[in-house]
């Protein structure tokens, strides 16, 4: 089973805690009577949340938290949130004092190639960016209690409005097409987002829904009993919902960590963890020898876990490096181009390397090495310039060209960046899109393989015609009404559930990290004084927040104006630039490095760097003829005119020739 509950929705997969004292309900919620089980269809909602949660490993679970009291986790917000599956993950209920992982390191792998869990890269911390490591914090964590209860109340110690409410006001369905920029530059940066971050939730052994019998104008009891419900209030006539409870699961609390750290369950380094997984035993399940296994007409293979909708007989779940494969089809074609790559790189290795001293483990290393580089390489050079903006890629030295690893640079995942920064691409979501001719809307896509398993060429197309939505505070009600929704009552909210993970998480609010980058904080609502810094101004988070240090991080950093070039505010910008440069210089394997042993030749490096998002889209197609030059960027007959695949420059092999 895999993907995606309390939703990345629940899209991102993803989900310990104690909380303190009780607090009365948020604003936006009357005192009303409430029959929830009228209101929900209790059934249908516990089928979906069966289906998406899987018990992964269960213990007794005692409040004194002895070395043998465990809780076991299941998935969070699956593709959309950045949250997923945890393995065989013991986390201690008692998260104020959890039990301490335990790991002896010995680092004696081939030193040419990454280890699978991203250990052994650092030279002085070998568990440095590896699986199952705590986030990093940018600024200290604003706990309620200091410790682990969310953050609560704004400035005045009154409650902080609604997630809903907020999202309902600030964040509304109003189409706002990038003009210049393609879906593709979304479906790479969901991608990437699934090199890097996963975050798993706390789930109890029941599996409880925490809506059920719920008093909405109080916070749930799990806050003082420590339990992992932490559900968002629906106001009253909320304009889709009847129901005025969400679902919603903490997330896990890092072993060892006093306040509360939540868990990256992915390395922190960019290197193709989606493709290969993060253990030996998901790589030693993907591949046939050097190769990645297929199915059908060279698409991914069988999963025998994941959730999927078959439409079709002859439908079949993906399996891939990372679970959330097949939330939608945009992620799941990516996920079967790199396959390709592999398999392509392979076969032309094959040609080049001596068969009698080549091993299959050795045309797999090589060729999962270039893949890796590859995703890099595109990363860096064709797709963060457009989100952060050229001075943003010069500030933080992200730039290709001359390299040097720093030993001391942590390329840990920063708990911001992965619960709320790069959660950005939720409002790059278009509503649908179009295969050929054929509208689909997004909801009727989620976790169905039918449309890559029937052309994946008219999901590439589709990726590289249709316009992205604009990266700003408006998010399309697929996204925010529609959210893996089986019936009107049974969906879920993206944009509420990005900000309540921020308050479980402890973020801190929006100007305490315009702080921590510099930038100016918003002291008042006054119009003349901070309209510059707001798309559409300032004044209408006076609707909802009571004051400017109340403001959501996400809420707030998705408002702001552009930075030049990019697709982000400054505040972003300098979230994701900060994160991208230590992700880069934390990470002794990064391509351009001139290590002879974990890098590669001059030589190999040209060609590597020859490689283009285009030529990689073309060489794994189907049957495409031609593309835009750049397929980030909408097709312009002189800015950006289609060419001819074969013309397009490639990997030359016979670099790797011994």
């Amino acid at each position: 089973m895999v993907s995606a509950t309390s939703v990345f929705v629940g899209l991102a997969l993803l989900v310990c805690v104690l909380y303190g004292e009780q607090v009365n309900g948020y604003s936006g919620v009357g005192n009303e009577e409430r029959n929830l089980d009228n209101i929900i269809n209790q059934k249908e909602l516990r089928n979906l949340l069966s289906a998406l949660l899987r018990t992964t490993e269960k213990k007794a679970i005692d409040s004194t938290c002895n070395k043998n009291d465990y809780i076991f986790n299941s998935i969070a917000e699956s593709a959309t949130t950045g949250q997923t599956t945890p393995k065989k993950q013991k986390v201690c209920a008692m998260s104020a004092t959890p039990a301490k992982r335990k790991r002896t390191t010995v680092c004696s792998h081939n030193p040419s190639y990454r280890t699978i869990d991203g250990t052994c890269n650092n030279p002085k911390n070998p568990d440095l960016g590896s699986t199952s490591q705590a986030f990093k914090r940018v600024i200290p964590a604003v706990y309620g209690d200091g410790v682990f209860l969310p953050r609560l109340n704004g400035k005045d110690n009154t409650p902080l409005p609604s997630a809903r409410l907020i999202s309902t006001t600030l964040h509304t369905n109003t189409e706002s097409l990038a003009q210049k920029s393609t879906v593709l530059v979304m479906q790479w940066g969901q991608f990437v987002d699934h090199d890097l971050t996963g975050t798993p939730l706390h789930q109890t052994e029941s599996e409880e829904l925490c809506c059920t019998d719920l008093d909405v104008t109080k916070l749930h009891p799990d806050l003082s009993t420590g339990g992992s419900c932490f559900p968002i209030i629906i106001p009253v006539k909320d304009h889709y919902f009847t129901k005025r409870c969400m679902e919603f699961h903490r997330s896990a609390a890092a072993t060892g960590s006093s306040p509360r750290e939540q868990i990256n369950l992915l390395t922190a380094y960019l290197d193709a963890s989606m493709v290969y997984g993060l253990t030996k035993e998901t790589t030693d399940s993907l591949r046939d020898g050097a190769f990645l296994k297929t199915k059908g007409d060279n698409l991914l293979p069988t999963s025998a876990e994941a959730f999927c909708t078959l439409e079709n007989p002859d439908d079949w779940c993906f399996a891939a490096g990372d679970e959330r494969v097949n939330v939608q089809p945009g992620l799941a074609t990516m996920h079967t181009i790199l396959m390709r790559e592999h398999n392509r790189l392979v076969g032309e290795l094959s040609k080049v390397l001596p068969s009698s001293a080549t091993t299959a483990d050795v045309l797999f290393e090589e060729a999962r090495k270039i893949v890796s580089a590859i995703i890099q390489h595109i990363t860096y050079n064709e797709w963060l310039p457009v989100i952060i903006g050229q001075d943003a890629m010069a500030k933080y030295l992200l730039r290709t060209g001359a390299y040097t690893y720093d030993v001391n640079t942590d390329p840990t995942i920063a708990n911001v960046f992965a619960t709320a920064a790069f959660r950005y691409g939720h409002s790059t979501i278009p509503a649908f899109l179009r295969f050929r001719g054929r509208k689909v809307d997004l909801k009727d896509m989620f976790f169905k393989p039918t449309e890559v398993i029937r052309d994946l060429d008219a999901v590439l197309e589709s990726l590289m015609d249709d316009k992205r939505q604009n990266s700003d505070r408006f998010v399309v009600d697929q996204m925010t009404d529609h959210l893996f929704e089986t019936t009107k009552e049974n969906s879920f909210d993206v944009v509420a559930l990005n900000i309540q993970r921020g308050r479980d998480h402890g973020l801190p609010s929006y100007n305490g990290f315009r702080k921590a980058c510099g930038l100016p904080e918003v002291t008042s609502f006054d119009k003349k004084k901070f309209d510059h810094i707001f798309e559409d101004g300032v004044m209408r988070f006076s609707n909802v927040y009571n004051h400017p240090d109340d403001i959501d991080l996400f809420t707030g950093a998705m408002s702001e104006k552009h930075v030049t070039g990019g697709a982000v505010g400054p505040l972003l910008a300098c979230l994701i630039g900060q994160q991208f440069q230590d992700i880069k210089y934390g990470d002794s394997y990064w391509h351009e490095t001139d290590d002879k042993v974990k890098g590669f030749t001059p030589a190999q490096l040209s060609e590597i760097k020859r490689m283009s998002l285009a030529k990689l889209l073309c060489a794994n197609s189907n049957k495409l003829t031609e593309v835009q030059q750049d397929p980030l960027q909408v097709y312009h007959k002189f800015n950006n005119p289609m060419v001819t695949c074969t013309d397009l420059p490639t990997i030359d092999i016979r670099k790797w020739k011994v």
